[in-house]
């Protein structure tokens, strides 16, 4: 009996040791290197966002030798392209953030990483590798998905903020700052980046006002004693802006409340800057990784990790997390690192693989738009400018710009595509604000980017809000342009 005993016990250990390596196949199915043969532009790394995080991982992801690509998204370089001097990034003792950005860049750029002027718009991780479309329509398969995708500035909700954007309210002073030279405006917020569009303001503007809702600021110390050095910074706290008026073309005024006296009172104003907090650009992932009520990536223990296996989080994104450049930097790295891990320890990923993956792997498109091949002239007078909009034949499309400007970057190489399209049908120029100041002030071009179509010697568009895609200015152009007309 102890015989038998023994051998049932045997086959036991037997029949469980056959068990194990089934279990561990089936657990590793998911993810299992010969899924992502055949898929299209294929990826290693597919990072959302180009801000300190998602450059920093850039730079991890491409130094490991891995397929790396940051879709830039439509701020590339991030909310740092927007401030004038970054004081606290280590090894940096006073550096300007879009300087600060660009170097990052060139340094993933250096070990190989590959950037898209573009946006994610929509995710499917219901299989792997994960399938990533973007604005444009780009189709990518990843293999690993780090989002950095940062957050865009918060807005009030108050009537005339909507009808007035880009008539006098405006979300960046270091791009709109130079419009409001000699007038009054008023900053709303309370924190670092409300004081730092006050500062931005200060050369240019007559008087500028600091509306803080509560009676005192968040912002850090400095930042508060910095703004003591402007004598045409004013604050006032406990003030609400219940409402931005305009005369129907421009700002001319806010309607404040008084938190302790309960009054309500209006201010002459023809520029509104808010910086009242920010929101995470995290709508695309809805229903894919786990967030809390706000939008913000819940990620697990000291990782990067999200809740779906291959993605991580990185920067402002993350729940709880402080929105400094250098946590998001750091983050960056960490959320590379554990996609280096993911890829070689359960995906499998080595050198034999990747040579077999080498027809699927994204190289960039065939048709993909070289910016080399159109120029952009300049209209550089006034005078130039009512020539080309009176004697063109065809529709005139000018896109107004200034340096420095984030958005004007983005826009360029849409505006150059959308060029290519319509050449023979339309007119391109571009226009520096700052050049042609009564042109812009006659159009009422109060933010850059702006874009103005003429047609038969008439205004017909203005587009002021910054263009997300290549579909949507080249919609824009094709209501004006003679679509039948082959031969211009």
């Amino acid at each position: 009996m102890k015989i038998f005993g023994k051998m049932a016990q045997g086959l036991n250990i037997v029949l469980i040791l056959l068990l194990i390596p089934s279990c561990i196949n089936s657990a590793s199915d998911e993810f299992n290197i010969e899924n992502a043969l055949g898929k299209e532009n294929l990826v290693d790394i597919l990072i959302c966002g180009s801000g300190p995080g998602g450059l920093s991982a850039a730079i991890h992801g491409s130094r490991s030798r891995l397929r790396t690509l940051v879709v830039e998204g439509h701020t590339p370089g991030g909310q740092l392209t927007r401030t004038t001097w970054v004081e606290n990034f280590p090894g940096q003792k006073k550096i300007m953030g879009p300087e600060l950005m660009e170097t990052i860049k060139e340094q993933a750029a250096s070990f190989g990483a590959e950037f898209l002027s573009d946006s994610v718009v929509d995710v499917d991780f219901s299989t792997w590798p994960y399938k990533v479309t973007t604005e444009d329509g780009l189709v990518f398969h990843a293999m690993t998905v780090i989002v950095a995708t940062g957050v865009s500035p918060a807005s009030l909700g108050i009537p005339g903020e909507e009808e007035y954007f880009g008539r006098g309210v405006s979300h960046c002073a270091i791009c709109d700052g130079p419009f409001y030279k000699g007038e009054d405006v008023v900053v709303v917020g309370g924190g670092d980046s409300a004081l730092e569009e006050a500062t931005q303001l200060a050369p240019y503007a007559r008087k500028i006002t600091v509306l803080v809702r509560s009676y005192r600021m968040r912002a850090i110390k400095i930042m508060q004693e910095r703004i003591e050095d402007y004598p045409n910074i004013f604050v006032r706290y406990n003030t609400s802006v219940k409402e931005i008026i305009g005369d129907g073309d421009e700002v001319t005024g806010v309607r404040l409340l008084d938190r302790e006296t309960k009054k309500e009172y209006m201010l002459p104003v023809s520029g509104v800057f808010l910086a009242i907090g920010s929101k995470p650009n995290t709508a695309f992932l809805k229903g894919e990784v786990e967030m809390d009520e706000r939008g913000y990536l819940i990620l697990k223990g000291r990782t990067q990790k999200s809740s779906r296996k291959g993605v991580f989080g990185s920067g402002d994104v993350e729940s709880d997390r402080g929105h400094q450049a250098v946590i998001a930097a750091g983050s960056g790295v960490q959320a590379a690192i554990d996609a280096v891990k993911f890829l070689t320890e359960e995906v499998g990923l080595s050198t034999k693989a990747v040579k077999r993956l080498k027809k699927s792997y994204y190289a960039g498109l065939a048709d993909a738009f070289d910016e080399q091949e159109v120029e952009i002239k300049e209209v550089e007078t006034e005078e130039a400018f009512y020539d080309t909009v009176q004697n063109s034949k065809e529709p005139v499309v000018f896109d107004f710009y200034a340096d420095p400007c984030p958005s004007c970057d983005v826009m360029l190489p849409l505006f150059k595509s959308v060029a290519k399209e319509y050449g023979k049908k339309a007119q391109f120029f571009k226009v520096n604000r700052d050049e042609l100041v009564d042109v812009s002030k006659k159009y009422a071009v109060r933010n850059v980017p702006c874009i103005l179509i003429f047609k038969d010697g008439k205004l017909v568009a203005t587009y002021r809000k910054p263009v997300k895609n290549k579909k949507e200015l080249s919609d824009l152009v094709e209501t004006f342009v003679d679509l039948n007309n082959n031969n211009k």
